[in-house]
């Protein structure tokens, strides 16, 4: 063999080599977007928002924890005000508590399920389910709630615990 075909060879290989691994790359980035955009639909979904809402939750935070709350129920979450609207006081519970603890892990949850019990497309209900802990004290309990999740503007909400 001589040694431009050696040389011709060697380019054609690492040319090869360079468009594969560009091509690899283009596969993974688009498997990626694509994975993102399904978390993206996932959220906007009855199940989507209470598991985002219970992410935040763990998190302890409460900006993202407001985000997936009702707008017409943000409203009287007041910690220090009396609230008459119907599933408020749960939310406001949750976060008077949360508020004293700002940045603390205070909850760890595990074994989370989200499972949409009835969508009308407007009122959905979606089954919790799960393993709490309480960081401070070690207490671990199992979780089974039931939200009523309502749709306004093209986004699902949290409405309240049934």
């Amino acid at each position: 063999m001589n040694s431009n075909n050696y040389k011709l060879g060697r380019k054609l290989t690492l040319t090869l080599g360079i468009i594969a691994r560009n091509l690899a790359m283009l596969f993974i980035a688009g498997v990626l977007l694509a994975c993102a955009s399904l978390d993206l639909v996932k959220g906007n979904s009855p199940a989507g928002v209470t598991e985002r809402f219970y992410k935040a939750l763990q998190k302890n935070d409460q900006d993202a924890m407001l985000d997936c709350i009702d707008p017409d129920l943000r409203v009287g979450l007041d910690p220090y005000g009396s609230i008459g609207l119907y599933g408020v006081d749960w939310i406001r519970i949750v976060l008077k508590e949360l508020e004293e603890r700002r940045g603390k892990k205070i909850v760890e949850l595990t074994r989370m399920g989200y499972e949409v019990l009835d969508n009308d497309e407007t009122t959905a209900h979606v089954r919790v389910r799960g393993r709490v802990k309480i960081v401070d004290i070690g207490l671990v309990r199992e979780l089974q709630l039931t939200h009523r999740v309502v749709k306004k503007d093209g986004q699902w909400y949290l409405s309240s615990p049934r």
